[in-house]
């Protein structure tokens, strides 16, 4: 029994030093543990705070894309701009000049109705700008000097271009009109109005200040889009945005707010980076004066005719009428009595620029606005580093970088002029040729310098001022549909003063104390007139401009207050949209902008035309907001058919819904579109991978011009 008691104390006392070792066993392994829990910890928050990093330089790219479409928005717009004053030139030499035309034209002026209002034929009536006819005073219903048998005063030999005289001695110079033109509206009332001696210096006249008034409004156009385009494109490691500011400063503070506390305190400024791709040599501003190489200017040499008058003795029944191209160098009216100041004073407005006249003179070359070079894509990279204190850091602080490309897309600064833009040429190519253009009904390309080389045939055909009214349309202004409508409009608004246009020529559309507006206006009275709404109707926006333009319907609002307050604009004076009156005490005409173009254009009653039979009109203004629209962050790529080119009753200011906002609100409650829930306009912004940049883009130049982009990163 004692043996067996023994044997048993024994195997207890064996196995109860076994636990024992268990206890040194797990105070050997913790300390691995430890380590391994460290390394997850430390891996975590190095990741973590690369993500942040990431994240935060991701952010920044953004910022700096979104300041770039910015700035492509208000030139998109400004390049629409020049767009409608091209239009309200080829209105008022088109329509006006026509409408006294009383054996070809479709509104019958005798019986008041219209004869042909298909839009399948064009006008048979060469063009020609005539304007001494009833309903202008002082002419007596049904009288009209416009229909002589006409004869082609024209040279056969090329086209010469007029001189640079003092006029253009430095930018932005104008002839103070006041003191060259004294009431001559008032003479021209005068009963020696219907002599035939009259009636050529009228026409001149006419027309004259028609031109110029295009070419002050178009040189300011020109000069708002130099500013902001080559803010874009001095530098490749900064530009400015629309206010003016630096950019690179507002994407170094988008990094900086977005870092957490450690990366934020180890963030290394010194290797912030920032690559403007606009900045770059081949596509980088080359001055104050022209714009910069990404964005060509699209300029032309229209020919004006005006019918000119040969009386002899003031025998009204000896007449030679002559039809002569205005901006041709010597071709003045054959009577210039009265209007020799005027003659002087407009001239060399009217006169395309020879190519030695230098940068004040070109700024008054005919152009219908600018188009971008694919090939120079706009985006910015984003670099920056950090080294963050991280717990457990078997090797110490490890240093982080990262990098972000982001670009604006959708939007459309304007038409190209040739369907074709090879990789290594700009401007885009049509080789003259009408099928290979755009816009199929707008003249021959012709550049500062240069003269066409045309015989008197096809300057009619090549050069006559025109445009397509929709895409694919191949008669333009000249339909019959257009011209009939028009023409009864301006027979059906009672008497018309020749007055209406005095401004044009006795304002400087530039200067800060002018009113800035070309439209027509009854400056005696200070009120507007019945041919405004009118011309408001020409200019307002149609099927073509929606297809390529990206159009702001707010434009006060969401660009014009904020490129005014630009410290860097000098003297230069930003202008709203045609039918705003700068200074006004008015809130309709200060801030008058396309959505109201589009309101007046589409009334059934002053101006008197019947808008929906131009079914190329746009009746909407939200019909403008057709920009990329998704549908939400999982479906990027689907467009959203319930808010693209709509806007349901949230417009801003509202027109639909009065109880949504108040019209007094400034330009800090903006919307750009001025739609709170519908589409939208203009570009948009993404994030795009490095490889994009260096890819080969199918059709970027049009049908089979393939590349890849002239400024791909560090190239």
């Amino acid at each position: 029994m004692l043996t067996k008691y023994f044997v048993r104390k024994k195997t207890i006392a064996n196995i109860t030093d076994q636990r024992g070792q268990a206890a040194i066993f797990i105070a050997l392994i913790f300390q691995v543990l430890f380590v391994f829990f460290a390394m997850v910890i430390n891996v975590g928050l190095l990741v973590h705070q690369k993500i942040n990093l990431q994240n935060a330089v991701d952010l920044g790219a953004y910022y700096g894309a979104m300041k770039q479409a910015e700035n492509l928005n208000a030139i998109a717009h400004m390049n629409y701009q020049i767009r409608q004053a091209w239009k309200l030139l080829i209105f008022r030499y088109q329509q006006i000049g026509s409408a006294g035309d009383d054996k070809t034209h479709p509104f019958n002026i005798v019986t008041k109705t219209i004869t042909y209002e298909n839009d399948d034929k064009e006008y048979p009536r060469a063009n020609f700008f005539c304007y001494a006819y009833d309903p202008f005073d002082p002419y007596s219903t049904g009288q009209t000097y416009c229909n002589r048998d006409l004869k082609v005063d024209v040279d056969s030999s090329p086209i010469q271009l007029g001189g640079a005289s003092s006029l253009f001695g430095n930018l932005g110079g104008f002839a103070n009109f006041d003191q060259v033109i004294i009431n001559l509206s008032q003479i021209l009332i005068g009963k020696a109005m219907t002599a035939c001696e009259q009636i050529s210096g009228l026409n001149w006249f006419g027309l004259a200040r028609y031109i110029t008034a295009y070419k002050m409004d178009l040189a300011n156009r020109k000069k708002s889009i130099y500013l902001v385009a080559n803010g874009m494109s001095r530098d490749t490691d900064d530009f400015l945005d629309l206010d003016g500011d630096k950019v690179r400063d507002g994407i170094e503070k988008t990094i900086k707010k977005n870092l957490t506390p450690e990366n934020r305190a180890n963030y290394d400024s010194s290797k912030f980076k920032i690559y403007n791709s606009l900045g770059h040599p081949k596509c980088k501003s080359i001055g104050a004066d022209s714009p910069p190489q990404w964005l060509v200017e699209t300029n032309i040499y229209p020919t004006f005719y005006f019918v000119d008058t040969d009386c002899k003795n003031g025998n009204s029944a000896s007449v030679g009428s002559y039809l002569k191209i205005i901006n041709m160098p010597g071709k003045e009216p054959n009577y210039k009595q009265g209007y020799e100041a005027a003659i002087t004073a407009l001239k060399d407005y009217i006169y395309e620029p020879k190519d030695d006249a230098g940068p004040a003179a070109k700024i008054y070359k005919s152009a219908l606005g600018f188009e971008k070079d694919p090939w120079c894509m706009a985006y910015v990279e984003v670099e920056a580093e950090s080294t963050p204190n991280i717990p457990f850091s078997p090797l110490g602080n490890v240093k982080m970088k990262a990098k972000a490309y982001a670009k604006p897309f959708g939007g459309k600064i304007g038409p190209w002029y040739g369907k074709f833009w090879p990789r290594d040429a700009s401007p885009s190519r049509s080789d003259h040729a009408i099928g290979n253009r755009i816009d199929s009904k707008v003249p021959d390309r012709v550049g500062p310098g240069e003269a066409p080389d045309y015989s008197a045939a096809q300057i009619a055909m090549n050069l006559q001022p025109n445009y397509s009214r929709y895409v694919g349309d191949n008669l333009g202004t000249r339909s019959m549909l257009t011209t009939a409508h028009f023409g009864k409009a301006i027979h059906s608004m009672g008497r018309i003063s020749y007055a209406w246009w005095d401004h044009l020529v006795k304002e400087d559309l530039e200067e800060g104390t002018s009113s800035g507006d070309p439209l027509a206006w009854d400056s005696l009275a200070d009120k507007s007139v019945p041919m405004r709404d009118l011309e408001i109707a020409a200019i307002a926006p149609d099927n073509f401009d929606l297809n390529y333009y990206s159009v702001e319907p707010d434009f006060y609002r969401n660009y014009l207050t904020r490129l005014n307050a630009r410290q860097d604009k000098g003297k230069l004076v930003f202008r709203g949209d045609l039918g705003s009156r700068r200074k006004s005490p008015d809130p309709n005409l200060l801030k008058f902008g396309v959505k109201d173009q589009v309101a007046v254009a589409n009334r059934t009653t002053n101006p008197p035309i019947d808008a929906p039979k131009l079914t190329y009109l746009v009746t909407k203004f939200y019909s403008l907001l057709n920009s990329w629209q998704s549908k939400d962050q999982e479906s990027y790529n689907e467009i959203d058919t319930a808010r693209f080119g709509k806007c349901g009753s949230n417009a801003m200011p509202p027109d639909q819904n009065p109880s949504v906002v108040k019209d007094n609100l400034g330009p800090e409650f903006a919307i750009p579109g001025n739609c709170m829930d519908g589409g939208r306009v203009g570009y948009s912004v993404k994030l795009v991978d490095e490889t994009h940049l260096f890819d080969k883009h199918s059709n970027l130049g049009g049908e089979n011009q393939d590349g890849k982009i002239r400024n791909s990163p560090g190239e």
